[in-house]
Parts: C-alpha cells; sequence; structure tokens
C-alpha cells in the first residue's frame, strides 16, 4: 500500500508542509494526474502542475474542484483509497451538490456533474451503492429513473431533470446534508456502544502515581549517573522540536528555507492579483466600453436625425420657436456624446493599466520563479 498522510492544508493560498507536497506529488503522479516538470524535475515546494493535478484527480472524483486538499478531508480520503488500490463509496459520496448546469435530457450533462449525481443518488440508496464507485459520466437510463424516484419522494413534477437552483436540486442538497449529519432514514443503523477500558490494578496504579510524584519533584533516584551540567543531553531545552541554533549548517538551511517561504508568498499573492485583473476586471472593463460606445452609437443617431430635422426647417422657412428649440436639442446631444467620448477615454486608460498591471506581474513571477529555482537547489544542497 502507498504511505499516505497530510500534516497541513495544501491549497495555493496556504503554506504548505514540503514533506506534504512531495508525497502528493508522487500519489497523484502515480495515478496520472501530476507530470513531473523538466525544469526542475520533483520538488517538496508547491507548483502550478500540483494544483492543477489536484484539480483534475477532484473533478474525475466527483469531488469539490477547488485544487484544495485538508487533512482528514474528502479529498486525502478518496486519494488514500486510490493509492491503496481499493475504490470505497462511502468515501465518493458527495457531502453536498451543486452541479454548474443542468443535467436530464436534453441539458448539458457535465461529466463532473453526472458522477456527482450518481454518487449522490447511491448513497441515498437510489441507485445500487455500487454505482457510487462507476466511473460512468454519461447520463444513462438508470441515473433517469432515480432522479424520478427522488422527485416522486418529494411530490414533484417527475421528468427526471436536475436544474441549477430548482426545487429537485434542493430536495438532494437537503437529503445528502441529512446523510452526512446522519439524519437520512436511507442511512440510520444502530450506533456501537462505547467500549469502557478497564480500571488499573492497584499496583500498577500505586506506581504510575510514584512515577508522576518523581517527575513533579524533578528528583534523581539513586544510582542515576550524575549530569555533567557542560554536556545537556538536549542541545535546545527551550523547545525540543527546535534545532541547535548554534548548528551552523542546520541555521543556513532555515535561513534559504524562509526565504524560499517568502518567494512561494510572494508568487501566490501576485498570481491571485493576475487571476483577479485577468478574470474579473479586465472583462469588467471591456463590458463598461462596449456599453459606452453603444450608447454613443445611439447618441451619434438621435444627432442625424436632429440635424436632418434642421436642415428641413431652415429649407421650409418653420418659425423660429420650433427651430429655436431644435437648435437646443442639438447642442444637448452634442454635449452628451462629448461626455460619453470622454468617459470611453477614461475607460481605456484604465484597462491599457490594467494589461500593463497584468504583464509587469508576470515578468516578476518568472523573476520570482528563477529565484525560486535557485533557492531550491542551495536548499536541496544544503540538506544533502
Amino acid at each position: 500500500m502507498f504511505p499516505f498522510s497530510l500534516n497541513q492544508t495544501i491549497g495555493s493560498s496556504y503554506p504548505a508542509d514540503p514533506d506534504d507536497v512531495l508525497r502528493t506529488k508522487k500519489g497523484l503522479n502515480r495515478l496520472g494526474f501530476y507530470s513531473v516538470p523538466k525544469e526542475y524535475g520533483m520538488t517538496p515546494w508547491t507548483d502550478d502542475e500540483l494544483f492543477e493535478g489536484l484539480k483534475n484527480f477532484q473533478r474525475k472524483n466527483g469531488l469539490a474542484v477547488d485544487g484544495i486538499m485538508n487533512p482528514g478531508g474528502p479529498t486525502q480520503a478518496v486519494l488514500r483509497r486510490r493509492l491503496s488500490g481499493r475504490k470505497d463509496e462511502r468515501d465518493l459520496i458527495p457531502k453536498s451538490f451543486a452541479p454548474r448546469s443542468g443535467l436530464g435530457k436534453g441539458e448539458q450533462n457535465r461529466e463532473e456533474d453526472v458522477l456527482g449525481l450518481r454518487r449522490g443518488l447511491a448513497g441515498l440508496g437510489l441507485m445500487p451503492r455500487g454505482e457510487a464507485v462507476s466511473e460512468e459520466t454519461l447520463f444513462d437510463g438508470p441515473l433517469e429513473k432515480a432522479v424520478k424516484a427522488l422527485q416522486r419522494n418529494h411530490g414533484l413534477k417527475e421528468d427526471g431533470v436536475i436544474r441549477p437552483k430548482g426545487p429537485t436540486l434542493e430536495a438532494l442538497a437537503n437529503r445528502l446534508k441529512n446523510l452526512v449529519e446522519g439524519d437520512d432514514d436511507d442511512d440510520e443503523k444502530p450506533k456501537p456502544k462505547p467500549k469502557v477500558p478497564p480500571k488499573p490494578s492497584p499496583n500498577l496504579l500505586n506506581l504510575v502515581q510514584a512515577m508522576k510524584a518523581k517527575d513533579d519533584d524533578g528528583g534523581e533516584e539513586p544510582g542515576d549517573p550524575p549530569q555533567d551540567p557542560d554536556k545537556p543531553d538536549n542541545p535546545n531545552p527551550d523547545d525540543p522540536d527546535k534545532p541547535d541554533p548554534d548548528d551552523p549548517d542546520r541555521g543556513k538551511c532555515e535561513e534559504i528555507r524562509e526565504k524560499l517561504d517568502e518567494v512561494y508568498s510572494k508568487l501566490d499573492e501576485l498570481r491571485t492579483r493576475n487571476d483577479a485583473i485577468e478574470n474579473e476586471e479586465i472583462p469588467a472593463k471591456e463590458k463598461e466600453i462596449e456599453a459606452q460606445k453603444a450608447k454613443l452609437a445611439e447618441a451619434q443617431d438621435v444627432l442625424s436625425d436632429l440635424e436632418a430635422q434642421l436642415m428641413r426647417a431652415e429649407a421650409y422657412g418653420s418659425n423660429k420657436v420650433a427651430a429655436g428649440k431644435l437648435y437646443n436639442l442639438r447642442t444637448q446631444k452634442l454635449n452628451e456624446i462629448e461626455a460619453i467620448r470622454k468617459k470611453i477615454g477614461q475607460l481605456e486608460t484604465k484597462l491599457e493599466g490594467l494589461k500593463k498591471d497584468l504583464q509587469s506581474n508576470k515578468d516578476r513571477i518568472e523573476e520570482l520563479e528563477e529565484k525560486r529555482r535557485r533557492l531550491h537547489d542551495k536548499y536541496a544542497g544544503c540538506k544533502e
């Protein structure tokens, strides 16, 4: 069995334990979800390939696709099962279900959503438990029947379709929530009685109390060798888990490790900022510019119509009052067009600034990645 444990959360916004990262990379690589980068190989530090591999693993196994793995969480549990070569449907039953699009005949039926639905219905007993470990991503007949059974149980329209924010999805989400909390009727099982530990014998109890008294007094038993004050057993008695600060090699390693952590923190910060710029701020500005351009085109059409009316009024000698109103409307529309053009110019300047920030951040990320590789090589040599 592949040994797999997790000490800390792994995610792009979390400080990761190097041992956890290395175990996770090896595990995902063994299952085909992580490709070792040719530039720097298998390292104990997080990289984009690791988070992408985690997301692909989650997507393939019907888990929440967030690229985060918590100690004792569902992603770790399923990964451990996969690495052990066994499939346990209990680990695959989703705790919640939130498809991004519709499921059923005529709907989009995303593969990850179909997997999650199949496993959720299996967990509720509406499909055979073996369906929880199925890799089938097609919305087939048995799955449609199970959805209809769920709808029938809750008095809903039996159309075999689940839509985001619809009543069928709400009923399924509530049932899964109850299943996790142990309140669902389909999953009630008698709980085993807690085992009462045997009481220690009087002799053992006396021995434990005597040893505790000795520890509290801090004394030494007769016959114990005297401790040499110049050679303490623990080189760092204040904290036995910390390395000896007088060790120059270990201090150098710790210094490099701290610099690496700073680089990773800055990389995460820059990548988070670029994600916001590229996926939120730039599209929002482009949308706003398009809206202003549409408004400008509409205003220009109105202006053209007003100018045509003025030309007819001058040609046919219309009264001065009517002509004056047209001139006033024309002036207002010209001012409005000028304001819209100014607004578009401001938005385009901001958009250009965002694009420059995005490129600047990308350049900085490349510099930090190069620094990270150099520090990693130093750290690897130091550890040797």
